[in-house]
């Protein structure tokens, strides 16, 4: 027996009644696809999880802008932005956009970074600050202060999650 195939996106495909739904479902779940696609990380790239500390999460973030370019080109920025919150993400990105904030001005000085320390964060209410000093590539000591919160994320509950960055003018 041999049965005509069926056409994704022929009309003939869904019923009258499915037709409506699709038209507006259908990109709204590709887009949410592929926006969770590109802030999850593959295996063994570090991402936001529950019971990391606020000092972990700073960590990783710092470990992935000391090698901005490893495993790829820029990895370090997309590893960076899945650690921000979501109202950080939609203030800086899309990723191009929050690598070029990165890249410019007083943020700079993380990139490709010799060292970094990170100290005592101090928490309060689901919220932490967690000063770093990080010796840039020129050898100047620069302090930054990660703002850090818990969020309400479904993907990731509880996790903590980076607000911004306090660049060292504003810091001192």
């Amino acid at each position: 027996m041999i049965r005509k195939p069926i056409r994704f996106g022929s009309s003939s495909a869904m019923s009258p009644s499915l037709k409506p739904t699709a038209a507006w479902l259908l990109p709204l779940l590709g887009g949410a696809l592929l926006a969770y696609a590109g802030l999850r990380a593959p295996a063994g790239i570090a991402q936001p999880a529950p019971g990391q500390s606020p000092h972990t999460v700073v960590s990783l973030q710092l470990a992935a802008l000391r090698q901005v370019d490893e495993p790829a080109p820029e990895a370090g920025f997309a590893t960076v932005f899945r650690f921000a919150s979501p109202e950080n993400q939609r203030q800086t990105g899309p990723l191009p956009r929050f690598s070029r904030l990165l890249r410019s001005g007083p943020y700079g000085a993380l990139i490709n970074h010799r060292e970094a320390q990170v100290l005592a964060a101090i928490e309060q209410d689901g919220q932490a600050q967690v000063p770093v000093d990080v010796t840039s590539r020129s050898g100047r000591v620069y302090r930054f202060v990660f703002l850090l919160r818990r969020v309400a994320d479904p993907a990731c509950p509880g996790c903590w999650r980076t607000d911004g960055v306090i660049p060292p003018a504003a810091a001192s």
